[in-house]
C-alpha cells in the first residue's frame, strides 16, 4: 500500500504541473482513468487528496496550493526543475505510471538498453544510508580477473546509461569511480563508513563533464565553436553548468566553460564531428586534433601508404585529412642570422623518401636538390644558405593542397596557423638578408596581392637607378621576369595573420626579396636563369646594402 501510495503522489504532481491549474472535478476524472486506481474509485476523497498534498511537501518538498477561480497548482515549480534524487525520481515514476495507462502502446515507444546494474543500486544505497563500508569484487576492462577489495562508497552517479560509484579504496590516495555493471559481488560490513563531513558529492563533480575525473587537475577555461544548428542543441541542453554563449554570429556561437578537459568531454566532442570546434586551451584542441587525425588513419585502407598518388587521387583517398596522417617535413637549418633564404610552399611527397620529419640542409640529396646546388654553386651551403616551406606539409600537388585546406573554416583555420609558425621562424630565428621565393603562384602569402594579406608584408620594386651600383646579370628583361623587391614593413590590413604579434615591427624591414621561378621546361626560357655566377654577385651585392646600411 505504501509503494502504491508513493506512485499515488507522483501522479498527482505530475497530473498538476501538466495542467498549471487543475480543478478537484478535473482531478478526479484523471483519478478515474489512472491505472493506479485499481479500486474503480470516481473520485479521491477529499481527506484522502488533502493528506496527498501533506505527504507529497515532506517526502519531495514541493508545496500543492488553491487559486480561487483557478484550481491547485504547484506553489514551487522551480523543484521540479532540479537535479537531484527527487527530480529523477518524479520523472523515472511519471514514466512509469503513463507506461502502464498506455500498456497497449509497448510497441510503439522504444527505449535503449542499460547495462544491467540494478542488482547492486539498492545494496550501495542501503550501504550510503546506513553508513557501513563495502567488500566487493570488481572486474575492470583491463583485467583478465576480478579484483577484491575493501571501499567506502561516497556516492553514486549514473552517466551515459550507466551507474558508477565514487569511493575511497582501502590501501589507495586518491577517490576511484567504479562501474555498478563490472561487479560481481558486495558484502556489506559492520565497518563504519568512513565520509568526511565536508563531503558533497555535487560540488565534487562540478569542474567536471562525465564521470572520470583528473586528479591535482585545476579546472581550465574552454572554448568551443559550435554551427548554427549544433548550438541549438547545446542551448537546450548545455554540456556543463558553466557554459555561456561569448560570440554568437549567424553562422556560429562559441561557448565558454569552466572545467577540467577530461577524456569523456574529448568523446563528446568527437562524438558530435564537424560541428564543433576547439579553440582553447591550445593543448586540449591539440588532443582532439590527434585523435582525429588516428580515426582518419584508422579508415584508411591498409594498403594506403603503398599506394602511389595516381591511385590515390583516382580513388579519391587524398583530401586534408589524409595529406595531415602523413606527418609533415621541414629542413632543418643552422640557426644563422643574416643569410640567404630559399623558400617554397610546401614540400613534395614521395612514399619512399622523406621518412623523417627532418633533413639537415646539409643532407640533402636526390634529384630536386641536386638542381638547386647547380644553379646556386658554392653559397648552396648551410652557412649562407637556408630553405624553408610556407608548409611543411607533403604534397606534391600545389593546387590539390590548396584547394582541400580551404574546404571549411576549420582547414583554413590550420593553414592560417601553420603559416604563423612559419613567420615567426622567420621573423626571429632566419632573420634572413635576402628571400627568393622560388614559387611565384604562392607569392600571395606574403602579402603581395592586397586582396589576400597573409603574412601581411609591405613591398616596394627596387629600382636600379637609385643605387651606386647593380648587379649587371640583373637586366631590365630578367627584372621584368624575377621581380625584385625590398620589405619596407607590414601593411596597415588588419586581416594579417600575425597582427597581434607583431602589430608595427618587421626584423625583415630592409630585406630583399625575389618572386623566382627555380624552372624552366624550355631550353631557351632556361637560359633567361640566374647562374651560380649571377647569384654571387647578387649575394655580394646585398651584403654591400646591408653594410652600406648599418654603418
Amino acid at each position: 500500500m505504501a509503494k502504491n501510495y508513493f506512485k499515488r503522489y507522483v501522479w498527482l504532481i505530475d497530473l498538476i504541473s501538466r495542467h498549471g491549474y487543475i480543478s478537484k472535478r478535473d482531478i478526479d476524472y484523471g483519478w478515474q482513468k489512472s491505472s493506479l486506481n485499481d479500486e474503480r474509485e470516481k473520485s479521491i476523497p477529499e481527506r484522502t487528496f488533502h493528506n496527498h498534498r501533506e505527504a507529497i511537501l515532506d517526502v519531495f518538498g514541493i508545496e500543492i496550493s488553491f487559486a480561487r477561480g483557478q484550481g491547485y497548482y504547484i506553489a514551487n515549480p522551480d523543484e521540479l526543475d532540479g537535479s537531484g534524487i527527487h527530480t529523477w525520481l518524479l520523472e523515472s515514476m511519471s514514466l512509469s505510471n503513463l507506461l502502464n495507462e498506455c500498456a497497449d502502446m509497448h510497441s510503439r515507444i522504444l527505449f535503449e538498453k542499460v547495462p544491467s546494474s540494478s542488482r547492486w543500486l539498492t545494496v550501495l544505497v542501503n550501504a550510503i544510508r546506513d553508513g557501513k563500508a563495502i567488500h566487493m569484487a570488481y572486474k575492470s576492462f583491463r583485467r583478465a580477473e576480478p579484483t577484491t577489495f575493501e571501499a567506502h562508497p561516497y556516492c553514486l552517479k549514473i552517466f551515459r546509461q550507466r551507474w558508477y560509484m565514487l569511493a575511497h579504496t582501502v590501501g589507495k590516495e586518491e577517490l576511484r569511480i567504479y562501474s555498478l555493471d563490472r561487479i560481481s559481488d558486495i558484502e556489506l560490513l559492520d565497518t563504519p563508513l568512513l565520509l568526511p563531513e565536508e563531503f558533497d558529492a555535487a560540488d565534487f563533480f562540478s569542474d567536471y563533464f562525465g564521470i572520470i575525473i583528473g586528479h591535482n587537475v585545476n579546472p581550465s577555461i574552454v572554448e568551443i565553436k559550435a554551427t548554427a544548428e549544433q548550438a541549438k542543441y547545446l542551448e537546450s541542453l548545455p554540456l556543463h553548468h558553466s557554459q555561456e554563449a561569448i560570440e554568437v554570429t549567424p553562422e556560429h556561437t562559441v561557448f565558454r566553460y569552466r572545467l577540467v578537459p577530461t577524456f569523456d568531454l574529448k568523446q563528446e566532442i568527437l562524438s558530435r564531428g564537424a560541428t564543433l570546434t576547439v579553440l582553447s586551451p591550445e593543448w586540449f584542441r591539440d588532443e582532439v586534433r590527434s585523435e582525429i587525425n588516428k580515426m582518419y588513419q584508422a579508415c584508411l585502407p591498409e594498403d594506403f601508404w603503398k599506394m602511389t598518388l595516381e591511385d590515390c587521387y583516382a580513388k579519391n583517398y587524398l583530401d586534408a585529412y589524409s595529406i595531415l596522417a602523413r606527418g609533415f617535413w621541414c629542413c632543418e637549418n643552422k640557426p644563422k642570422e643574416g643569410k640567404l633564404l630559399l623558400t617554397g610552399i610546401n614540400p613534395s611527397y614521395n612514399n619512399r623518401t622523406l621518412d623523417k620529419p627532418t633533413t639537415p640542409f646539409a643532407d640533402l640529396k636526390g634529384g630536386f636538390w641536386e638542381k638547386k646546388k647547380e644553379q646556386f654553386g658554392e653559397l648552396w651551403n648551410d652557412d649562407t644558405m637556408s630553405y624553408l616551406d610556407l608548409f611543411p606539409i607533403r604534397e606534391s600537388d600545389q593546387r590539390h593542397f590548396e584547394k582541400s585546406f580551404d574546404k571549411d573554416d576549420h582547414l583554413r583555420d590550420l593553414r592560417r596557423i601553420i603559416l604563423q609558425k612559419t613567420q615567426d621562424i622567420i621573423e626571429k630565428v632566419l632573420k634572413p638578408k635576402m628571400i627568393i621565393h622560388a614559387n611565384r603562384a604562392s607569392s600571395y602569402y606574403w602579402g603581395l596581392i592586397d586582396d589576400a594579406p597573409w603574412m601581411g608584408y609591405k613591398f616596394e620594386l627596387v629600382n636600379p637607378a637609385e643605387y651606386d651600383y647593380f648587379p649587371k646579370c640583373m637586366n631590365d628583361e630578367r627584372l621584368r621576369l624575377f621581380p625584385f623587391y625590398k620589405i619596407t614593413g607590414f601593411t596597415d590590413d588588419t586581416r594579417r595573420i600575425n597582427k597581434e604579434m607583431y602589430p608595427n615591427i618587421t626584423h625583415l624591414e630592409g630585406c630583399f626579396f625575389m618572386e623566382y621561378v627555380m624552372e624552366y621546361r624550355k631550353k631557351e626560357d632556361q637560359e633567361k636563369m640566374y647562374n651560380p655566377k649571377d647569384w654571387e654577385e647578387i649575394w655580394k651585392w646585398v651584403q654591400d646594402q646591408y653594410a652600406e646600411s648599418h654603418k
